[in-house]
C-alpha cells in the first residue's frame, strides 16, 4: 500500500529535482526532506485503515496481486450460509405431501347428492287428471277420483273390491253376489234394467256401465258415465282393466299387484302348454243354449288349452242344439252334470251313455260360476279347468281318455 502512495511523490520528487537541478541550493533541501519525513510518519501512522476499506471495492486490489487473497478467507464464511439454504426447501416438499388431501373432499362430495334423489318422489304423488277413453270413443276426464260410484257390471265390482277400494261404491244390480260385502250395496236394477231415479237418489260422481243402453238417459240427469264393454276377448283385458280403476281411483300400486299377479298366472299356464300336442273338442253349455263364440273371454281359454270350440260364430249367441250333435263333443262345460243327463238333446251323446265316464267329460263349474264375470277370479277359474282338462300337465284329477 506504501508503493502506491509513494510512486506518486517519488514522481513528483523526481520531477522537482529533474527541474532544479542546475539550481538547487542546499538551504532548500533541508525544509525538503523535513515535509518528506513528516509525510512518511503520517502514512505509517494510518497505514493499517487503507488496508479494510479496499477490500470491498474489487477494482482497486486488482493491480496487485497479494493483498486479494485475503478477500477470499473473509468470503468463506458466506457460502456456509447458502449451504443451510437447501435444507428449507426439503422441508418444504412435506407439506406438499399433504397437498393432495383435497382429493379426498370429491369423495365426500356424492354425500350430498342422495338427498335430491330423495327429493323426487315427495312431488310425484300429486294426481294429475286421468282420462279413460269410453267404448264409444268418448274420453272420460277425472280431475280427482270419484268418490261415490254406481257399478252397473260384476266384474268391475270385484276390482274395485281386489284393489281395496270397494267401499266406493254406493250402487249396483243385483246380479251382483261377490264379494259378500255387496250384500250391503244398494240395488237400482238388475243387470239390463236400471232405476234412473235411484241413482240419481244416490248422488254419484260417476255411473260405470258395460252396455250402453241407457247411457242417453243417465247424461240428461247429469251424471257422469263410463261406458266400457265387458266380456270382450283377451286376458289382457282384464289386467288393463284393473289398472283403469287402479288409475281412476289413485290406488295404482295395488292395482298393479292384482294385475300383474293375473298376467303371471296366464304366462305361466301358456308355458305348461308348449309340451301339449293333442287337441279336443269343447261346448259350454248355458241357459237357453246361449254359448261363447269366437272373439269370447271364454274361447280365448279354450284356445289357450288347444280346445276346439263347436260353437263357430261370433261372440255370444244361442246355438243350434243340432250343431252340438253332429260335433259330439269330447268335453261340455255345464253348471252341473244333471243340466246335461237331464237334458233331452244333450243325453243322447255318447258320452252321456256311458256313466262310469262321464264325470270326465262334463266339466262342472265352481260355485260363483267365475268363467261368466271377467274379473280378477277369471283366473282361478282358468287353473282350475286346465287341471281338469290335463291333470298330467297341471296336476290335477279330471279329464282323461
Amino acid at each position: 500500500m506504501r508503493a502506491v502512495l509513494v510512486k506518486p511523490g517519488m514522481n513528483a520528487v523526481l520531477n522537482i529535482e529533474h527541474r532544479s537541478t542546475p539550481v538547487i541550493q542546499a538551504r532548500y533541501l533541508l525544509p525538503l526532506i523535513a515535509i518528506l519525513t513528516i509525510t512518511a510518519a503520517a502514512l505509517l501512522a494510518c497505514g493499517s485503515e487503507p488496508t479494510s476499506a479496499p477490500t470491498s471495492p474489487p477494482a482497486p486490489t486488482a493491480t496487485t496481486a497479494p493483498p486479494p487473497t485475503a478477500v477470499p478467507a473473509t468470503a468463506t464464511p458466506v457460502p456456509a450460509t447458502p449451504t443451510a439454504m437447501p435444507v428449507e426447501p426439503t422441508a418444504t416438499p412435506p407439506p406438499a405431501t399433504a397437498a393432495p388431501a383435497p382429493t379426498v373432499a370429491p369423495t365426500a362430495a356424492p354425500e350430498p347428492t342422495p338427498t335430491p334423489t330423495t327429493a323426487p318422489p315427495t312431488a310425484t304423488p300429486e294426481p294429475g287428471p286421468v282420462t279413460v277413453v269410453s267404448s264409444d270413443g268418448k274420453e272420460v276426464v277425472f280431475e280427482t277420483p270419484p268418490e261415490r260410484i254406481v257399478v252397473y257390471d260384476g266384474a268391475a265390482v270385484e276390482m274395485l273390491f281386489a284393489i281395496g277400494e270397494g267401499d266406493r261404491i254406493v250402487g249396483t244390480h243385483s246380479y251382483v253376489t261377490y264379494p259378500p260385502e255387496t250384500a250391503e250395496i244398494t240395488k237400482v236394477g238388475d243387470a239390463f234394467n236400471m232405476d234412473i231415479e235411484a241413482i240419481v237418489a244416490l248422488e254419484p260422481d260417476l255411473v260405470y256401465v258395460f252396455y250402453d243402453r241407457f247411457n242417453a238417459d243417465l247424461e240428461r240427469a247429469g251424471l257422469k258415465v263410463l261406458y266400457i264393454k265387458s266380456l270382450s276377448h283377451g286376458f289382457t283385458e282384464v289386467a288393463d282393466q284393473i289398472r283403469m280403476w287402479g288409475a281412476i281411483t289413485g290406488e295404482t300400486e295395488e292395482a298393479e299387484h292384482v294385475a300383474g299377479e293375473f298376467d303371471d298366472r296366464v304366462h305361466d299356464i301358456e308355458h305348461r302348454m308348449e309340451e301339449v300336442e293333442q287337441t279336443w273338442t269343447v261346448y259350454s253349455h248355458g241357459f237357453d243354449w246361449w254359448t261363447p263364440g269366437r272373439n269370447t273371454l271364454v274361447n280365448d281359454v279354450f284356445e289357450l288349452l288347444k280346445l276346439e270350440n263347436v260353437a263357430d260364430f261370433e261372440g255370444y249367441q244361442q246355438i243350434n242344439p243340432e250343431i252340438i250333435i253332429a260335433n259330439e263333443p269330447d268335453i261340455i262345460m255345464a253348471d252341473s252334470v244333471e243340466s246335461v243327463t237331464e237334458n233331452p238333446v244333450l243325453s243322447t251323446l255318447h258320452m252321456v251313455e256311458d256313466p262310469d265316464h262321464i264325470e270326465h267329460h262334463i266339466f262342472v263349474m265352481s260355485e260363483g260360476n267365475s268363467f261368466s264375470v271377467a274379473g280378477p277370479r277369471f283366473i282361478d277359474a282358468v287353473e282350475e279347468f286346465a287341471a281338469w282338462v290335463y291333470p298330467e300337465v297341471f296336476g290335477g284329477d279330471g279329464h282323461s281318455h
